[in-house]
């Protein structure tokens, strides 16, 4: 993007860390492939299904290779299509990028329908409808019905860029995790105590038509798609820390967190299920079928039958067996449904952010009409991206059953992958020069043969069998997944060679998503703008602090969007304002002579961007801006600075704006916390840059306290004056019983008073101090309050104990 200001530029702020990015992957997978496709994939090869679970772990960790490398050299929000646009001609990245969107576009319409389902079951466990065996025919509608709500739903939160905040999606995938893995702890421990493993022989099973590897093949056709979810690490690539280290260590992470959950829970399942602890509904369809099929009454078989809600009915067994108040079924059964909710929900979120911004970048690109690459003038957003994404999805669920769409996602998706693994072959050759910080190794073999397996399983699932447990299931299902896929590229090679051929990529006006080298500073200060005009006596202030040590001052202004929007689609406008801002302040700081640099910082959070960028530049002190006023719910200073608070590992200055714009007078409360020295120290340097006065002030309620801050005061004075050797310092003490009004009073004809921040206990939400931030709000002038930073664990518990 083009720059009128001298000496300014952008960059993307990249916030997210390998634990953040890894559990992005993680949340995507754990969605469908545990809660919906267990049981189905346990009807087609029986307890084999558990091999099927660990190959398709092996052929992702193939592909995983593939994108590590691709996602760590090409580090872009577009994934696949704009990896295979480096490699092959238009049409080829236009028919990767048409069925990236697509098998994206058909996972979240999976997701839609496990929500649907889960739902359902949360509605039926506290006696709203009917057993879904009771239900006949009006469940699949009932379903379709929860899938076409939760699509809307977070189409709706996507459009208006409301977003998962960090705390609340680790607790949610925490949780997720964690609850699983209670489930497949109750299960084992019944499994032993009940001798289940009887019910993993025979571990394979063949028919008259296919032997056991078939049918395992098959099971892997079915369940592949439960290993996508670092396809949407790819999408997050430029918002991630080190992409060339972290992005490969997250992908390569999150298929080994979830695979041991696959394992472990399907294992469960399958051993403990009690076939004589079923309902009594559930127990006559389920025989029923058996005498009509004439097939063993087996735990498989009757995982089969139960078909997405097999966890569930497993958990109401054996997790937590003790009775739900106001329900008939229990406890375990309780939080698996959460579990299924959630994970489907945030499975559901991520795929359908992931599958608008390919549909977005397409339309930027010139690969799809560019009504497809708008973002909203209001809530900054690729709406129309959003838009038709949200519709195709809405038309799947309707037109089609759970099993038909997920084996549709399960074939896109192995197509897809299929191409990323040609593209990485292709460019190892074309593009030898490019820096790789990941490298696949054994390339072309490991490539071309994740490239075989995945064709071999694409095909196996046109021919998967039809159970006489699954519903829904069989071969139609298959056929109608390669009828729809064959449609949909047919479709898309008419619309190229049609109404797309004379598409032209949209303006250019992105920002470099290459990172900017920063070598950290020390001996600098980090100026965070605020958005408004009046900067005036927060760059005086940032000056003054700075002269007295020849500090550097980075200014760094903030361009907030939505998590839909990629970093480097900003909007001009939003770009344009931070820029003048910027102007504006360096025009004031030039006045001082001081040492200056800035840029306009992309991101998606103030607070993540502001402490990201000062460990980034190895800033010693970060200054900011409050404008006081009343508490609002929840909130001590503001979002934006109780979140840095929470987090930053830099000394804060937080300045609360009076009047003044001169800071020659000022007052330091001398307390006995451990900023207090830090408070003299920056009070110092002001009044040094001003050559103005420096006030000590202590209050003390009785004869002993005033003794004492005597004698405090003084080594204090004589501390700072052995550094600063012209510095005019005046010492005063209060007598006083109210610490808040004596500070108050007694600084009104100072320009600015200084206040060291109180140390809180992990408990204490207040950041600064009760007292201090009670001074801040009531004093008419200018108060500014310095925190040290805190240890890392004291951080992280502050944060988990009080919900930050």
């Amino acid at each position: 993007m083009s720059n009128p200001q001298k000496g300014q530029h952008e960059e993307l702020a990249r916030t997210l860390g390998l634990y953040d990015v890894t559990m992005i992957g993680v949340a995507a997978m754990i969605g469908a492939g545990i809660f919906v496709l267990t049981g189905k994939a346990a009807g087609i090869a029986g307890p084999a299904f558990l091999l099927a679970f660990f190959l398709n772990g092996i052929v992702a960790m193939l592909t995983a290779g593939a994108y590590a490398e691709l996602g760590a050299s090409f580090p872009e929000a577009g994934g696949a299509f704009m990896w295979v646009a480096q490699g092959y001609r238009k049409v080829v990245s236009f028919i990767a990028g048409w069925i990236g969107w697509f098998s994206h576009v058909v996972a979240v319409a999976v997701y839609s329908l496990g929500f649907g389902v889960y739902i359902l079951e949360l509605f039926n466990f506290f006696g709203l409808v009917d057993h879904p065996e009771e239900m006949g025919s009006s469940y699949q509608l009932y379903v379709k019905l929860g899938a076409i709500a939760i699509c809307v739903i977070l189409s709706w939160v996507n459009f208006v860029g409301v977003s998962e905040t960090g705390k609340f999606g680790s607790i949610m995938s925490t949780a997720k995790v964690v609850i699983l893995l209670l489930f497949a702890v109750f299960g084992f421990m019944r499994i032993f105590q009940t001798d289940g493993f009887v019910h993993y022989e025979p571990f394979f099973l063949s028919t008259e038509e296919h032997a056991s590897a078939i049918l395992v093949l098959f099971a892997m056709g079915i369940t592949y798609m439960a290993f996508e979810g670092y396809e949407v690490i790819v999408q997050a690539s430029e918002e991630v820390k080190n992409p060339e280290k972290n992005i490969p260590k997250a992908i390569f992470l999150s298929i080994l967190v979830v695979l041991p959950v696959y394992l472990l829970v399907g294992g469960a399942s399958l051993g403990a299920l009690n076939i004589d602890e079923i309902s009594p509904s559930l127990s006559a369809g389920f025989y029923g079928l058996v005498e009509s099929s004439q097939q063993p009454a087996t735990n498989y078989n009757l995982m089969a039958f139960l078909g997405e809600r097999a966890v569930v009915e497993s958990a109401n067994q054996f997790v937590l067996p003790f009775p739900f108040p106001g329900s008939n079924y229990t406890v375990g059964m309780f939080l698996v449904i959460l579990a299924g909710i959630a994970s489907t929900t945030s499975a559901l979120n991520g795929t359908l952010f992931s599958s608008s911004r390919v549909a977005f970048a397409m339309g930027r690109e010139g690969l799809l009409p560019s009504i497809l690459g708008k973002i909203h003038h209001v809530k900054r957003t690729p709406y129309m991206g959003l838009f038709f994404t949200a519709l195709i999805v809405l038309v799947i669920v309707v037109a089609l059953p759970l099993s038909a769409v997920s084996a549709a996602a399960n074939v896109m998706f192995l197509l897809l992958f299929t191409l990323v693994n040609m593209t990485l072959i292709k460019l190892r050759k074309t593009k030898p020069k490019v820096a790789r910080p990941f490298r696949m190794p054994l390339v072309p073999l490991l490539p071309f043969l994740a490239i075989v397996l995945q064709i071999v399983i694409a095909i196996g699932v046109f021919f998967i069998p039809n159970s006489p447990f699954d519903a829904h299931g069989g071969h139609s299902a298959g056929a109608i997944a390669w009828g729809v896929t064959l449609a949909w590229i047919i479709l898309g090679l008419l619309l190229y060679v049609g109404p797309f051929r004379k598409l032209q990529p949209m303006s250019r006006s992105r920002i470099a998503s290459q990172d900017t080298i920063h070598t950290p500073q020390g001996n600098s200060i980090l100026l965070a703008l605020p958005n408004s005009k009046n900067q005036k006596p927060l760059t005086h202030l940032a000056a003054s602090i700075a002269k007295a040590q020849d500090s550097l001052i980075h200014i760094v202004s903030i361009a907030t969007i939505p998590e839909t929007t990629p970093l480097t689609f900003a909007p001009k406008k939003d770009i344009q304002k931070r820029h003048d801002l910027i102007s504006s302040a360096k025009q004031e700081l030039e006045k001082s002579k001081v040492k200056i640099n800035s840029s306009v910082v992309v991101g998606r959070h103030p607070a993540a961007v502001i402490c990201n960028v000062a460990d980034l530049r190895g800033s010693d002190l970060v200054l900011m801006g409050w404008r006081g006023g009343k508490k609002k719910k929840g909130l001590f200073l503001g979002d934006t600075l109780d979140r840095v608070l929470a987090d930053s590992s830099k000394t804060l200055a937080i300045l609360k704006q009076g009047k003044e714009t001169e800071y020659k007078n000022v007052t330091v409360a001398v307390g006995y916390g451990p900023n207090t020295q830090k408070s003299i120290e920056i009070g110092a340097r002001i009044v040094s840059s001003n050559q103005g006065c420096l006030t000590l002030l202590a209050v003390a309620k009785n004869a002993d306290e005033k003794d004492f801050a005597k004698k405090r005061l003084q080594a204090s004075a004589i501390e700072i004056q052995s550094v600063y050797k012209d510095l005019k310092v005046v010492q005063s003490i209060i007598k006083s019983s109210s610490i808040k009004k004596s500070i108050i009073k007694s600084s009104k004809e100072s320009d600015l008073l200084i206040l060291g921040a109180s140390v809180n206990g992990v408990l204490d939400k207040a950041r600064l101090g009760n007292i201090q931030e009670s001074i801040a709000r009531e004093s008419k002038g200018s108060v500014l309050t310095i925190r040290a930073p805190e240890g890392r664990v004291k951080r992280w518990l502050h944060r988990l104990l009080n919900d930050e």
